[in-house]
């Protein structure tokens, strides 16, 4: 008994180092079933999105950044749009570009996952550019990025480019995109959408873009959508209300 009443008080911090770390875990969950509730209200009734079978999470993007996508091509209807990482994003994208005649490209490194994508879902192969993997330095920093990005760049404006790919890096994640926005990639309006913001290595990267922007005088507008992860959106000011859906 006297064991016992020694080891209580080391008893009562196990139960709050536990309850310290699923506290944060249930607060994501619950706000990534509120969002799919609201994803799922808000499709209900689309014209052009008639394959609903989705499979949000884990290493796919969650509910909230499929939200934000779904109002971004059903509100602003843009024309030509850049995804980065083929996956369930692609399948929202690839019905929008079907029912709006939209140019839109993706970008993924595995042609397996292509293939195996293309069965399973759709035949994405007429506007998949394969990019291999490559590593580069910046500020420093090691980090993974698509080689040979001049070939989706050269003379090209995004209205809208997506940033799901490849599978972060610790520094500097995705960063792919700070080379298209110090090629001016972008149209005078235009949006990024950067998933799994909850990382220090997709933070860093969309700081490094945010400072490239002020640079160039271009004003801009941010918010995050979050459940189980962050979804990070940046728009010109055109746009801002997508930052508060």
């Amino acid at each position: 008994m006297i064991k016992k009443i020694k080891n209580f008080p080391s008893y009562l911090k196990t139960i709050k180092d536990d309850l310290l770390h699923h506290i944060p875990n249930t607060r994501k969950n619950s706000e990534e079933l509120v969002w799919a509730q609201i994803f799922n209200n808000t499709i209900a009734e689309s014209s052009w999105l008639l394959n609903k079978s989705l499979s949000p999470g884990r290493w796919a993007v969650g509910y909230p950044g499929l939200y934000i996508l779904y109002r971004i091509y059903n509100d602003i209807k843009p024309k030509q749009i850049l995804e980065f990482g083929l996956g369930e994003s692609s399948k929202l994208l690839i019905q929008y570009h079907k029912a709006f005649d939209s140019k839109i490209t993706i970008v993924e490194h595995n042609q397996e996952w292509i293939n195996f994508f293309s069965i399973a879902n759709y035949n994405v192969s007429s506007f998949t550019k394969v990019l291999p993997l490559t590593e580069k330095k910046i500020q420093g920093k090691q980090t993974r990025t698509y080689a040979n990005l001049e070939t989706i760049y050269q003379k090209q404006h995004y209205d809208v480019i997506v940033i799901d790919g490849p599978y972060g890096s610790i520094s500097f994640s995705r960063s792919q995109i700070i080379d298209l926005v110090e090629n001016d990639c972008l149209k005078e309006e235009f949006i990024i959408v950067m998933d799994d913001y909850d990382r220090k290595g997709e933070i860093e990267t969309m700081d490094k873009v945010e400072d490239l922007l002020r640079k160039k005088g271009i004003e801009f507008k941010t918010g995050i959508y979050e459940g189980q992860k962050k979804t990070y959106i940046l728009c010109t000011q055109a746009y801002q209300y997508l930052c508060q859906l």
